[in-house]
C-alpha cells in the first residue's frame, strides 16, 4: 500500500477492504438462483453431520448426558485427556520454514524472506500457533478443520496540501517564471488515500460455518469446485463494506448457538444488529464458459434478505503478471484439513467420535461398579427385645454418630449379627481393562506416550517395538497436518509478495552466525521458491537428548576432511545457548613446519669441544665456560690414561652372547607355559 502521508488534514471516513477491489462481475438470475440452490444442499449436508460435532465437543466438556440421571452414574471423561495429548504429539510448536529458490539468483533473497515469513507468522505477526492449536482441536473433535487465509488493510482519506503548476486560462498550459523559466506552483488541497492498518492474517474457520459441495469427497479441497463459509457482521460494518443499502436493516440472532451450547441461554436483546450471508470461493472456468484459466478463483457473496449479489469479483488475491501469467495464492483462502479419508464423504468421522461408544462402555461398566458396590453393603441384623426402639430406629436408618454408645442387655455378639456379605466379583475389573486397551487402541496412544506407568511388567524391548508400532499412525497423521500448514504458508506468502509495499527490517543470521537487520519489501521477496519445514520443528525435542546427539554427531565428524569442524562446533555451542560468535575463532592460527627431532649422546669429555657447544645452542642448551673448561680438563686425563694402557681394561674382556635358542620342538601340545615339556617333567605323561 502507498506510505503514509504527514496527518496534516482532518481524515475522511475509512474504509476497510480484503485487497483492492475489483470490478463487478455480471451474474445472471439463472445463474444466481443455481447457487443458491448449491448452498441450500450444502446447508442439508451440513446439518446431517452437525449433531456428531456438538455431541462430541459435549464429551470432550464431560458433558454427555441430555438428562438428568436418577441413580448416581459416572462419567468417564477420557476424551478431554487423550485429545489434549494428540494435539501436543500433533504439533507442539509452529514448524519453522525453509525455503529454497526456484530460479537462479535468487538465493541472496532466500534468508532474508524465510525469516519475514516466519516472523509474520509469530506472535507478533498472525499468530499461527493459536490457530494450530484451534484447528488440531476441531479436527479431532468434529474430524474436519479449516482457516481462512487472507489480507485486510484500512485504507483512510485526508486533504493534504501538494505543489502543482499553475495553468494559464488563455492558452491552457502551465505558466512559466520568466526569472528562471520554471513552472509557476502554487499548493492546492488534494485528496489523498493512506494507510491506517493492514493485517495479513490466518484464522480459525467453525467446522460449524464450512460448506461443501455435495459432490465433493476426499481431501484435496483445492481440487474442489468451490468451498464456501458462513459469516455474520454488525449492520454498520457489513454496509460499509458492501454498499448495502441505507435502508437494509439487520437482525438481532435469537439465539447464539454453538458446538460446545454454553451460549443458547444468553440473552441477545443488547447485541447490534447482525448481518449474515454465505462467501462462495469458486473456480471460475467450471461456471463461466468465457474464462479459459482453470485456476481463476472468483468470489461470490450472497447477504440474507438482499435478493442481489453484494459481491462478485475475480479474487482480489490473483494478479496477472506482466508475462502474461497468473500469480498470487494459487487455490482457496479456506484451507480445510481432515486426518483421514472416507469413501464418499467430505466429512471424515473424528477420533473422538470413533472412540465415543468405548467411552460410553467405560462409564456405564464404572457406573454399574458403582450401583453394585452400593447394593453390595453388608447386610446386618439385631435383637429388638435386647434393644430399645429408639436406639433400634438410630440402627436402622443408619443415623448412629461415630463412636456413640449403644445400651442393650446382654453381650453384643448375641444382639448384632451380619445377615449376608455380597462379593465384588473380578471380572468389573477386567472388564474395565479391557475397555481402557480398546480406547487406546482406537487413538494409537498407550499409558507410555501419556507419561503413565504400564499395569503390567514388560520388558524394554516390548516397550520400544509397542512405541515404534504406534508412531507410525501418529506419523502419518503428524505428515497430514505438516502438509496443511506448508500449503497455507504458501498462500500466506503469496499475500507478503502482492502486498507487502512498505519497507520493513528482519533479523537475518549471516553466513558468521551473527544477527543481522536486513530491509525487505515485495520487490525483495520476488520470486519462485520451494517451501517446506525444518525437520522435527514442530515436536517437542528434549533438550539433554539433542545436546547428546550434538556431542555424538561433532565427535564423529569433527575429524573428517569433508566436514565443516567450525560448523559443527556452532551447532553444538547453540544447542548449549552459547553465542558462537563470542566463542568461535573464524580462522585458527596453522601450526608452523613440525621440527625434527634429533638425538644426540654426547660424552662428558666432547661438552666442551667448540662444535658440541655450537650444536647444543641450536637446540637451546647453553654449555658455560667452566663446563667446557672442566670437560676438556677430562678429556686430558682420560686421553693419558689411554696412553698408559693401549688395549684397555676391556681388551681381555668378551662380551656375554646371551641365552642359548631354544629347540623348535615337533609337537607343542606337550610345552607347559614355562617352557618344560610336560611329556617329560614330573607329572607329565606321553602324548
Amino acid at each position: 500500500m502507498s506510505d503514509v502521508q504527514p496527518d496534516t488534514e482532518p481524515m475522511a471516513e475509512q474504509e476497510t477492504m480484503e485487497a483492492p477491489e475489483a470490478s463487478m462481475l455480471p451474474l445472471s438470475k439463472e445463474d444466481l438462483g443455481k447457487w443458491k440452490r448449491r448452498i441450500e444442499q450444502s446447508k442439508k449436508l451440513l446439518e446431517k453431520v452437525q449433531p456428531d460435532m456438538e455431541e462430541a465437543v459435549q464429551a470432550y466438556l464431560g458433558k454427555p448426558l441430555t438428562n438428568a440421571p436418577t441413580r448416581d452414574t459416572i462419567i468417564v471423561n477420557k476424551t478431554y485427556a487423550f485429545v489434549e495429548q494428540k494435539k501436543a504429539e500433533l504439533a507442539f510448536q509452529v514448524p519453522e520454514v525453509q525455503l529454497k529458490p526456484k530460479w537462479p539468483g535468487l538465493e541472496g533473497a532466500v534468508s532474508v524472506f524465510q525469516a519475514a515469513l516466519n516472523h509474520k507468522m509469530g506472535p507478533d505477526g498472525a499468530n499461527v500457533k493459536a490457530t494450530i492449536d484451534e484447528c488440531l482441536f476441531d479436527v479431532l473433535t468434529c474430524g474436519i478443520a479449516c482457516e481462512k487465509i487472507g489480507y485486510q488493510a484500512v485504507v483512510g482519506e485526508k486533504e493534504v496540501m501538494q505543489d502543482q503548476p499553475v495553468m494559464d486560462p488563455m492558452t491552457g498550459v502551465p505558466m512559466v517564471d520568466p526569472m528562471t523559466m520554471q513552472p509557476v506552483m502554487q499548493p492546492v488541497p488534494v485528496t489523498m488515500p493512506y494507510l491506517v492498518h493492514e493485517e495479513y492474517f490466518r484464522r480459525r474457520l467453525s467446522p460449524d460455518k464450512l460448506l461443501l459441495p455435495i459432490e465433493f469427497e476426499g481431501e484435496e479441497f483445492d481440487r474442489a469446485p468451490w468451498l464456501a463459509m458462513k459469516f455474520d457482521k454488525d449492520l454498520e460494518t457489513a454496509k460499509r463494506e458492501y454498499s448495502l443499502p441505507e435502508n437494509f436493516s439487520g437482525k438481532k440472532r435469537d439465539d447464539f448457538k454453538t458446538l460446545s451450547g454454553e451460549k443458547e441461554s444468553v440473552s441477545s436483546d443488547a447485541a447490534s444488529d447482525l448481518v449474515e450471508g454465505i462467501e462462495i470461493w469458486y473456480r471460475a472456468a467450471m461456471y463461466d464458459p468465457t474464462e479459459l484459466h482453470p485456476e481463476r478463483i472468483r468470489c461470490l457473496v450472497l447477504i440474507d434478505g438482499h435478493d442481489e449479489p453484494v459481491k462478485h469479483v475475480d479474487s482480489p488475491y490473483q494478479q496477472m503478471s506482466e508475462q502474461g501469467k497468473l500469480i498470487g495464492l494459487m487455490g482457496y483462502p479456506l484451507n480445510p484439513l481432515t486426518l483421514r479419508v472416507v469413501a464418499g464423504s467430505a466429512y471424515p468421522p473424528s477420533d473422538v467420535s470413533i472412540s465415543k461408544p468405548v467411552e460410553d462402555e467405560l462409564s456405564k461398566g464404572r457406573t454399574q461398579m458403582l450401583q453394585q458396590r452400593d447394593d453390595a453393603r453388608p447386610v446386618r441384623g439385631f435383637d429388638k427385645n435386647r434393644i430399645d426402639p429408639d436406639t433400634a430406629e438410630k440402627l436402622k436408618t443408619g443415623a448412629m454418630d461415630a463412636g456413640a454408645w449403644v445400651p442393650m442387655d446382654g453381650p453384643l455378639a448375641d444382639a448384632v449379627w451380619e445377615v449376608a456379605r455380597t462379593q465384588f466379583p473380578r471380572e468389573n475389573f477386567t472388564f474395565d481393562q479391557i475397555g481402557n486397551r480398546d480406547y487406546e487402541e482406537l487413538w494409537a496412544i498407550g499409558a507410555n506416550q501419556r507419561g503413565m506407568s504400564e499395569d503390567s511388567t514388560r520388558t524394554a524391548t516390548e516397550l520400544n517395538i509397542v512405541d515404534r508400532k504406534s508412531s507410525v499412525r501418529l506419523d502419518a497423521e503428524r505428515s497430514r497436518v505438516l502438509t496443511w500448514f506448508i500449503k497455507g504458508t504458501r498462500k500466506f506468502a503469496s499475500l507478503l509478495q502482492m502486498f507487502a509495499d512498505e519497507t520493513e527490517f528482519v533479523e537475518v543470521v549471516g553466513p558468521q552466525m551473527a544477527p543481522q537487520l536486513q530491509p525487505w519489501n515485495r520487490q525483495v521477496i520476488a520470486g519462485e521458491y520451494v517451501f517446506d519445514a525444518k525437520p522435527d520443528s514442530a515436536l517437542r525435542i528434549d533438550a539433554a537428548a539433542e545436546r547428546q546427539q550434538c556431542l555424538q554427531l561433532y565427535n564423529l565428524l569433527a575429524r573428517d576432511p569433508n566436514v565443516s569442524r567450525i560448523e559443527l562446533l556452532k551447532a553444538l555451542l547453540m544447542r548449549f545457548n552459547m553465542d558462537p560468535t563470542r566463542l568461535v575463532v573464524p580462522e585458527p592460527p596453522k601450526p608452523g613446519p613440525e621440527k625434527p627431532k634429533v638425538s644426540i649422546s654426547v660424552t662428558p669429555a666432547e661438552i666442551g669441544l667448540p662444535h658440541v657447544i655450537a650444536l647444543l645452542e641450536q637446540y637451546g642448551i647453553k654449555v658455560s665456560p667452566e663446563m667446557a673448561q672442566q670437560s676438556q680438563g677430562q678429556a686430558m686425563v682420560q686421553q693419558v690414561a689411554e696412553q698408559g694402557n693401549p688395549a684397555g681394561p676391556a681388551a681381555n674382556t668378551q662380551p656375554h652372547g646371551g641365552a642359548a635358542p631354544q629347540a623348535e620342538p615337533l609337537s607343542k601340545h606337550g610345552m607347559r607355559n614355562d617352557g618344560i615339556d610336560a611329556r617329560t617333567s614330573p607329572g607329565g605323561g606321553m602324548m
